[in-house]
């Protein structure tokens, strides 16, 4: 997904439905099946966008994406120590779930936040 201002990529992010391999051994808040979960992967905001609202509108298309696709989750993961994005999920309805040790083929073990939003 592509939020555009003026003609310019302001903001981007995938969803995937299914559950990611990453967080299956994880406990989450809602059961859902796998393909009743949504997952939002490298969700970022170009830093002369920031501060601007347009996550909370782009987040917003994405909530309204996952439940069209029938999902009742949304999970993410944010980097330890990334309050900025943490705060802008939870002002957007997603919860913490917990804060675990993840495994990225590119980083290695990262601590995250494991955040979720019902639908």
């Amino acid at each position: 997904m592509v939020g555009i201002k003026d003609g310019k990529i302001a903001s981007a992010g995938i969803l995937t439905v299914g559950n990611d391999p990453l967080y299956s051994k994880f406990a989450w808040p809602t059961p859902a099946e796998d393909n009743e979960i949504a997952v939002l992967h490298l969700y970022g905001v170009h830093p002369s966008f920031r501060r601007q609202c347009l996550s909370s509108v782009l987040l917003t298309f994405i909530k309204d994406q996952a439940k069209k696709l029938g999902c009742k989750s949304i999970r993410l993961d944010s980097m330890d120590g990334n309050a900025p994005a943490r705060r802008l999920y939870e002002k957007n309805g997603w919860r913490f779930v917990n804060q675990e040790t993840v495994y990225y083929d590119d980083i290695g073990d990262c601590k995250v936040d494991l955040l979720e939003l019902a639908l």
